[in-house]
């Protein structure tokens, strides 16, 4: 019984610390797909004399897609906001600076000229990763 009782414990202990291994790992590879993404848009930009893509009234994913793969990227990055959004890689259409307050948790992209914050990419979710910072900040 008592070994029964210690197995528990352990299990109470242990559980809740692999969950969090898991959650910690998926938002690095968030973190590092965003990496990628903004990676293959600077060189994109290089290449392009210092155009990125662009298309206001195309589907941002169709835009990424049409001119980074595949001699950029394999295929567009997953993002992983888990556990408050499922894995995805859709691309939303946002001017950077008025992006913050969404929450969808996919990719954002500014494919709009006129824009300040045209060609970057971030991650549209207002939750906080573990470390207490806004998914939104990165």
């Amino acid at each position: 019984m008592i070994v029964v009782a210690i197995i528990g414990i352990l299990a109470m202990i242990a559980v809740p610390k692999l969950m969090n291994l898991v959650n910690r790992a998926y938002e690095g590879a968030a973190k590092g797909n965003l990496s990628r993404l903004r990676s293959a848009l600077s060189i994109y930009y290089s290449d392009s004399d210092g155009v990125s893509p662009m298309g206001a009234k195309q589907n941002p994913s169709t835009i990424l897609q049409d001119t980074l793969v595949p001699k950029y990227l394999t295929e567009l990055p997953y993002c992983y906001v888990l556990p408050n959004h499922p894995k995805s890689q859709r691309v939303r259409s946002h001017e950077h600076p008025d992006a913050h307050g969404h929450d969808h948790g996919y990719w954002a992209y500014d494919a709009n000229n006129t824009s300040t914050g045209w060609g970057h990419a971030w991650i549209i979710c207002t939750h906080d990763d573990s470390k207490g910072t806004p998914w939104e900040n990165y």
